[in-house]
C-alpha cells in the first residue's frame, strides 16, 4: 500500500509540473525588471504588471506579459530610464515639448501680465532621479511670477520625464513670442 502511495504522489507531481520536457518550477522570486524589482513567482501574491499562468505551474514571472500576450508590445514606461545625463536632457526636453502648447499658454498669460507681448519668458525646470517635477522657477534676476510657475507645474503634471542616475537635472527653457511673418 505504502509503494502504491509513493508512486502515485510521483505520477502526481510529474504531470503537476508538465513532464520531463518543460522546465523546472520557478524559484521562490524572478527579475522583473532593470531596476532590480523582483516579482513572487505565484501569481496569487504577484504584484500588479507581474503575471504568471495558473495553468501553467512552471511558468516564470514576466513584466507583465502572460503566455497569450508574449508576443505582444509592452506598454510604455510613464518613466523611461535615462542612459546617461545627455540622454536624460533630451527626454527631459521632449517631455517638456510634449506639453509645449499648455506651457506656451501659460508663457502668454506671463507676457500679459508684463505688459510685453513679445517678451521672453524664461523658466528652469528641475527633474529628480525618479521622473518627478519638483521645482519650477525663474532664472536669477528675473522677475517671480508666481501664476507663471502654478500655471508651468499644472502643464508639466504627469508628462513622461525620465528615470536616471544623474540625480537633479535642471533645464532652462525660453519662451518668445513669434512676430508675425518673421518664423
Amino acid at each position: 500500500m505504502r509503494k502504491l502511495l509513493v508512486v502515485a504522489m510521483a505520477c502526481a507531481c510529474f504531470v503537476a509540473c508538465g513532464g520531463s520536457n518543460n522546465p523546472p518550477p520557478a524559484s521562490a522570486t524572478t527579475n522583473a525588471s532593470d531596476a532590480g524589482d523582483v516579482a513572487p513567482a505565484s501569481s496569487s501574491s504577484a504584484p500588479a504588471g507581474s503575471t504568471t499562468s495558473t495553468s501553467d505551474p512552471g511558468a516564470v514571472a514576466t513584466n507583465g506579459a502572460t503566455n497569450a500576450d508574449a508576443g505582444a508590445p509592452a506598454a510604455a514606461d510613464p518613466h523611461p530610464f535615462a542612459k546617461d545625463a545627455a540622454d536624460a536632457e533630451s527626454m527631459i526636453d521632449d517631455a517638456i515639448e510634449s506639453r509645449h502648447s499648455d506651457v506656451e499658454k501659460c508663457a502668454a498669460d506671463a507676457r500679459k501680465r508684463m505688459g510685453d507681448q513679445h517678451g521672453k519668458v524664461s523658466l528652469l525646470v528641475g527633474i529628480d532621479q525618479e521622473g518627478s517635477v519638483i521645482g519650477v522657477k525663474v532664472p536669477k534676476g528675473e522677475k517671480k511670477d508666481e501664476k507663471l510657475l502654478v500655471c508651468v507645474r499644472a502643464a508639466l503634471k504627469g508628462a513622461p520625464f525620465p528615470r536616471s542616475h544623474n540625480g537633479v537635472i535642471t533645464i532652462k527653457k525660453t519662451y518668445e513670442e513669434a512676430l508675425e511673418g518673421h518664423m
